[in-house]
């Protein structure tokens, strides 16, 4: 009798670490695609000179074709996007208690230069991606939410372009 239950409390032990181990797992691969989704979001963004209704189309395509799913809430100065289907409108909001698939945030930097040329502003932009760990033995339940966030590099602004209003935070300096 005692060697049977020395052997069902091994078992137990051993299913223990199977889950840890699998969840441990299934955490550090979800984290990798965000990273990967989150890197080629803000190079898309640096590429297209800042956050346009051409750069918004396509890093939602690459999100919905990515088979990204996440969604959180954004912070009060943030702005998010509701919808990454392809044929969504590009809207850009924050409500609260709302769930957005990523966040954006746009700071300006403006370069004072001597009197004789001419100021300069730099933007550059704060992207947020989430992701979760669930376990669907347990119907769908988000044990925990994770986000990972970035920021581009500076980009010049252009008059010219047609930039999507994102809630900006001013710097005055470098």
């Amino acid at each position: 009798m005692r060697q049977s239950t020395g052997t069902i409390n091994t078992f137990r032990f051993m299913i223990v670490f199977i889950l840890i181990f699998a969840s441990f797992l299934t955490i550090a691969i979800s984290y990798n695609k965000v990273i990967r989704m989150k890197n080629e979001s803000l190079l898309i963004i640096e590429k297209y000179e800042g956050v346009t209704e051409q750069s918004l189309r396509i890093i939602n395509n690459f999100l919905y074709q990515n088979g990204y799913r996440s969604t959180s809430t954004c912070e009060d100065d943030e702005v998010g996007m509701k919808d990454i289907a392809p044929d969504a409108a590009i809207v850009l909001d924050n409500r609260p208690n709302e769930r957005y698939y990523y966040c954006l945030k746009k700071y300006e930097i403006k370069k004072q230069q001597g009197s004789t040329t001419a100021n300069t502003t730099h933007i550059y932009y704060d992207l947020k991606l989430f992701f979760k760990f669930e376990l669907d033995l347990f119907d769908g339940i988000d044990l925990m939410n994770f986000h990972i966030q970035s920021e581009t590099k500076r980009i010049v602004y252009h008059s010219e372009i047609n930039y999507i209003e994102v809630p900006s935070e001013i710097r005055i300096g470098s």
